[in-house]
């Protein structure tokens, strides 16, 4: 019996396919659901509280790797009605942050700022900002690894190693036999990560490709 020729666009799209399920593009904050470890605390209520903060800064407070990113992707997309507009900033360690001031001068009056990564500014900057925002009425969000001055705590994030195990068995789930290694993988490394899940999945990454050229 013949069999279909696959299409040249189905070959495409099997070979931009990840066979790793600790690929990037699966463990992006845009790509995982966050999850909160406090009853009574979901994405409506922190938008609902973001809401009756009269601070015009607000900021999620969390180690590294702890979810801030995933958080702040989320809460962007419940709040596009709110504001006039919704910007993004991300700012990584050296980034140039010269030009910072003037790309929030120039948002319209109503907009929500959500800058990922707060503290690669320096004080006189982050002071900087939140002048602006008052003179603007805009209003920001943004992430940090402590508290800042002048903004308004709306959240703590803390990632648990039974967080990393339900995250990495759905990351899993096309391939359920490899989830008890996983856990076991996971027990050994949790305390050298210091709770930093961006720092699991690169080494997740790594022991699946192992894991996978052993069991060819």
């Amino acid at each position: 019996m013949p069999t279909a020729t696959p299409s040249p666009h189905d070959r495409q799209a099997a070979w931009r396919q990840p066979t790793n399920p600790f690929a990037t593009r699966c463990v992006r904050p845009a790509a995982l659901r966050f999850r909160f470890d406090q009853t009574g605390v979901d994405l409506e209520s922190l938008v609902e509280k973001l809401r009756s903060q009269s601070a015009v800064g607000s900021v999620i407070v969390g180690p590294h790797g702890s979810g801030k990113s995933t958080l702040v992707a989320h809460l962007s997309g419940k709040l596009q009605d709110d504001f006039s507009s919704v910007q993004t900033k991300t700012l990584r360690i050296g980034d140039p942050t010269r030009g910072f001031i003037r790309w929030a001068i120039r948002q319209p009056a109503g907009s929500l700022l959500i800058v990922d990564g707060l503290e690669q500014l320096d004080s006189f900057r982050r002071w900087a900002l939140l002048f602006v925002c008052r003179l603007r009425r805009i209003r920001c969000l943004a992430t940090a690894h402590a508290p800042l001055p002048g903004f308004c705590e709306l959240h703590r994030t803390a990632a648990t190693i039974d967080l990393a195990k339900q995250l990495a068995s759905e990351l899993l789930s096309q391939d359920k036999l490899r989830i008890a290694a996983a856990h076991d993988f996971i027990d050994q490394i949790w305390d050298d990560l210091d709770g930093n899940l961006r720092e699991l999945w690169f080494a997740m990454y790594d022991w699946y490709q192992a894991e996978a050229l052993a069991s060819r």
